[in-house]
């Protein structure tokens, strides 16, 4: 009894587990949502370009990924248009240009509401 016992909470424990993982699209969004939120506070332009290279891997791992077949496409547009805006923002940040680091950094963040506004992301 005493066995049965200890194996269906190890099973209970098992399952708790596997279920509490995230995804490798959920890991990498979350840490695109990190670094966003990072970016968008930081003045040190240093520390600015590290959230940007950690933004950058996230986001090329987020590509790499598939979703429901009837949603790829307008997952796809949104990662091309988020690539496109980090693109500026990195030459912003090359430049130090502050005006254009707030322009791209707003261009990540509307195209980040509207894919998910189209995707049903919360």
């Amino acid at each position: 009894m005493h066995k049965r016992t200890l194996l269906v909470i190890a099973l209970v424990f098992t399952v708790i587990t596997g279920c509490s993982r995230h995804s490798e699209l959920h890991e990498a969004m979350e840490t695109m949502g990190d670094s966003f939120k990072a970016m968008r506070n930081e003045t040190d332009k240093a520390k600015l370009q590290e959230e940007l290279a950690a933004f950058k891997g996230a986001l090329d791992i987020a590509i790499q990924q598939k979703i429901m077949p009837e949603d790829q496409s307008v997952f796809d547009e949104g990662m091309k248009k988020t690539q496109e805006a980090l693109a500026q923002l990195e030459a912003a940040v090359a430049s130090g240009n502050d005006a254009a680091i707030a322009e791209a950094l707003k261009k990540v963040g509307g195209f980040r509401k509207e894919f998910h506004e189209k995707l049903g992301v919360k």
